[in-house]
């Protein structure tokens, strides 16, 4: 991968996601994608998501209003909502490893 661009990373991964998509085969040792990328093609292939459609609305008004005063971030959301008001970005961790906000 060293010495591409970004230009020609992108054009390997969007092929081997039409190869993905058009075999329904994933040989992640012989497709130039991560194992989480793979993992997430894996998983919206079996939980038949359409890459190319809307996700379906499954939770409405007073559902999605739960949902969201039940949610462990519920607290700090005004906080990042400001945050992303003001500067277009969101810091995101993957780290299996909880460090907290930064």
């Amino acid at each position: 991968m060293a010495g591409r661009g970004r230009r020609g990373r992108a054009r390997e991964i969007a092929q081997a996601h039409a190869t993905f998509l058009s075999t329904g085969m994933l040989d992640v040792g012989s497709m130039p994608i991560r194992d989480v990328v793979a993992g997430s093609w894996l998983r919206s292939t079996q939980a038949h998501v359409d890459p190319d459609a809307d996700p379906p609305v499954t939770l409405l008004d007073d559902d999605l209003a739960g949902y969201r005063s039940a949610h462990p971030l519920s607290a700090v959301l005004p906080v990042l909502r400001d945050h992303y008001q003001q500067t277009k970005n969101l810091l995101v961790s993957y780290s299996p490893k909880a460090l907290g906000f930064f």
